[in-house]
């Protein structure tokens, strides 16, 4: 098990031994120049696993605690109301004189929605624009009116109008949001329809009438842009909506062992319902795919190739807090499944198939189902995994940055006959290990390893639970002469290898 808060630590504590040369006739005696520590570390797993997954329990246990949406069904997938245009072309097809202010182009409509097989009769916009092209080819200004009276915002129609200079064009954008749509159409029985009113005028600031020839054209063209609804109610038809995913999962891949055992676990598949419709899902694959090794595991469990049945979402009416959801959570256990060997493929992608029916019952709300921005229906694994991993062959390394001083005057090295360097090394890991030590200069380069060989580690003191209880120390002296101690002066790195 991997335990956060006991890591392999290390210090070294320099002892200097010097000769000192007096001025009357004794022999040279030995002094104590230096005792004193040089370096500290610590070397711990977290600084390897650093996953935003990973956590730590209150044993200190590390956990993998994950949760991947595998899919999300929204507005857009459901509903997916696309851009729409109305292009309103016209020709004068006599000659004939209008006055400033009268209309001589009048024309309302119902325009017919081209969305999924549903019946929607009313909804919010939350974000969108209407791109209006205006354009003029006779010799005086024109007044155009346009209007939507399918949309409305704290009761008012929109409405714009615009004029437009002789033999001119304009284009304009106008926001949508907020509005409120009655998608009724002007029979107030129908669905999916918007009504739109035109007419255009000779400006009524000019003071003489104006004579069309024959032939004379005018071009409008209403563009509704990127409409994305906060709110949408009707009939969501009966559709059968499939998804064959890859999805890429993080979770495993910063652990850097070669191994996981799964012994225990707790995964929930969560189906979280926002949808006011009612709901079919059936999972017919999930597997677990490792892209290093080709690896593939299908998950066993009763889920799978059955089909799960969700009631509509309950309307609240309240912008604050409109919708209460419907849930459900499925269980996987090393009794119903075999989602340890799924698991212990160290998984990069799973791969699904599912299928969502709509309304398999038909239009049983007689035209009330709804649905709310951001409220989707949402299938989520959560996973809370003990992390119980096997370290053979694993090595940890760690550089930092190292200044040794000795206080001594310039001729220090050439006075130094000998010295030692005291490793202090505490574990608290439950595993042996080899670890080395190497002085680097400022590129990198190697000047030296402290040890001639690796030394080790006897793994900490597990109690009957597998926790630590305690860890081990040990000393290693190492000898200095006057190279190490060089190479000590000149590093600027000091590199630790565990393996």
């Amino acid at each position: 098990m991997i335990i956060i808060p006991r890591p392999l630590v290390f210090l070294f504590a320099f002892v200097l031994f010097a000769t000192s040369c007096r001025r009357d006739l004794q022999l040279a005696s030995w002094n104590v120049d230096l005792v004193a520590p040089i370096a500290y570390g610590e070397l711990n797993f977290s600084d390897y696993v650093t996953s935003d997954n990973l956590i730590a329990d209150n044993e200190e246990l590390i956990h993998i605690v994950a949760s991947e949406t595998l899919v999300s069904l929204g507005l857009d997938t459901l509903i997916g109301i696309p851009d729409y245009s109305i292009d309103t072309g016209f020709v004068i097809p006599i000659s004939i004189t209008f006055p400033p202010g009268v209309p001589f182009f009048v024309q309302k409509e119902d325009t017919r929605l081209e969305v999924k097989d549903v019946e929607l009769t009313y909804g919010v916009i939350r974000e969108s624009e209407i791109e209006v092209f205006l354009e003029n080819t006779i010799d005086k200004p024109v007044l155009f009116q346009y209007a939507i009276y399918s949309a409305t915002l704290n009761g008012d129609t929109f409405f714009v109008e615009e004029r437009i200079e002789a033999n001119d064009t304009m284009t304009r954008r106008y926001s949508l949001e907020g509005y409120d749509l009655d998608l009724r159409g002007e029979s107030g029985t129908g669905y999916n329809t918007v009504v739109t009113f035109i007419q255009a005028m000779i400006h009524p600031s000019e003071t003489e009438n104006h004579k069309f020839n024959a032939g004379d054209e005018f071009n409008i063209k209403n563009t509704v842009k990127n409409i994305i609804p906060e709110y949408i109610e009707g009939y969501f038809g009966n559709q059968s909506l499939k998804f064959d995913e890859d999805e890429s999962v993080k979770v495993f891949e910063k652990l850097p062992f070669k191994s996981v055992n799964v012994t225990e676990y707790d995964l929930e598949l969560f189906i979280d319902n926002g949808i006011g419709a009612d709901l079919k899902l059936s999972i017919n694959e999930l597997t677990a795919f490792n892209g290093s090794t080709s690896k593939e595991v299908g998950l066993d469990h009763s889920i799978i190739g059955s089909d799960e049945f969700f009631t509509r979402a309950v309307n609240l009416y309240d912008a604050n807090d409109p919708v209460r959801h419907v849930q459900k959570a499925f269980s996987f256990t090393d009794e119903n499944s075999n989602l340890d060997k799924l698991l212990e493929n160290r998984p990069d992608r799973f791969l699904f198939d599912l299928s969502i029916e709509v309304n398999p019952l038909g239009n049983v709300s007689l035209g009330n189902d709804f649905a709310w921005y951001g409220h989707n229906l949402s299938a989520i694994m959560k996973l809370d995994l003990p992390l119980v991993i096997s370290v053979k062959g694993a090595e940890f390394t760690d550089t930092a940055a190292f200044t040794f001083e000795s206080g001594q005057s310039a001729n220090t090295t050439k006075r130094i006959n000998s010295g030692q360097l005291n490793l202090f090394l505490e574990n608290g890991y439950p595993f042996g290990a080899t670890v080395q030590f190497y002085l680097m200069d400022t590129l990198g380069a190697v000047l030296d390893s402290l040890l001639l060989v690796p030394t080790s580690l006897d793994g900490a003191l597990e109690n009957e639970l597998g926790i630590v209880e305690e860890s081990v120390k040990s000393v290693v002296e190492i000898p200095v002469d006057q190279e190490l101690f060089s190479n000590l002066e000149g590093a600027s790195f000091l590199k630790t290898n565990v393996q």
